[in-house]
């Protein structure tokens, strides 16, 4: 079992980095993401700073970007793994 500790409300976004060593998880009226190590089980939080919850999200097949949008139309494109979490 995962041990994610997000918000009030129910995750519904999730995705594994093309490596399968990071799940990320987000919901869309929070504006935080949530990413687990899954090898170590650790857990992170980071905020984009993307205006409103968020409404997806994705790593590149490569593994080297992670992009976000949120529900106010906020695009963004972050270079993974490099996010400081």
């Amino acid at each position: 079992m995962l041990p994610f500790k997000h918000s009030k409300s129910p995750i519904t976004r999730l995705g594994y980095s093309p490596d399968g060593k990071t799940l990320a998880a987000a919901c869309e009226d929070d504006e935080d993401f949530t990413f687990c190590d899954t090898d170590t089980m650790s857990v992170n939080m980071w905020n984009p700073s993307l205006e409103g919850g968020i409404l997806s999200f994705s790593f590149s097949p490569d593994g080297k970007i992670f992009a976000a949008s949120a529900l106010f139309g906020s695009v963004a494109a972050y270079s993974w793994p490099d996010l400081n979490l």
